[in-house]
């Protein structure tokens, strides 16, 4: 923005555009205490920049993290792009799974509840389209997400993933087998 000032109005709303949905993604993917660190920077970088439409209160100081990345997920629901609706699948279905870990079933519940939601309203606005935006059930898209946070080497943590293992009543990992193996069998 400093160098290219013929520019410099274009890079600032691309950049505004990336800081808006890193703060998002980072958010539902469970990794909100980036989330709140790359937020305070938007507020400060974008103080008078709207984020959500024309909403007034949509200023940065003004709307909370948590708000805002509910506003988002409101707009996200109205868009039928299918690989945006999958990945927000999938992040709804960790970050229910990881609520579900750490005891929070209200949260849980309220994130797959969204995702459930989210696929519903997905499937409604496509059907009669075709194979080539179709989305796996949900259960499927679960069941790779629990694949994915059972692995020991990418995966939740040990303790966490027993939490979620107890909780879903999984059988601890075999040690002839992956993890997710069994846990694919169980769900």
């Amino acid at each position: 923005m400093v160098d290219d000032v013929a520019n410099r109005s274009n890079i600032a709303t691309g950049y505004n555009n990336f800081l808006r949905s890193a703060v998002y993604y980072l958010y539902i993917d469970n990794r909100e205490k980036e989330a709140a660190q790359w937020y305070t920077y938007l507020q400060k970088q974008f103080p008078d920049k709207l984020l959500i439409g024309m909403d007034p209160n949509s200023l940065p100081g003004k709307m909370p993290l948590e708000e805002y990345v509910f506003a988002r997920v409101a707009d996200q629901v109205s868009d039928t792009s299918r690989d945006k609706t999958k990945l927000f699948l999938e992040a709804a279905i960790k970050k229910s799974l990881f609520y579900l870990a750490i005891g929070d079933e209200d949260r849980a519940f309220q994130m797959k509840r969204l995702a459930e939601k989210e696929w519903t309203y997905y499937q409604d606005k496509t059907s009669g389209t075709g194979q080539r935006i179709v989305i796996p059930p949900l259960a499927e898209i679960q069941q790779e997400v629990l694949k994915q946070l059972l692995d020991p080497e990418q995966g939740l943590p040990p303790q966490l993933a027993a939490q979620l293992r107890a909780r879903l009543n999984l059988p601890p990992p075999s040690t002839n087998a992956p993890p997710a193996a069994a846990a694919e069998k169980k769900l």
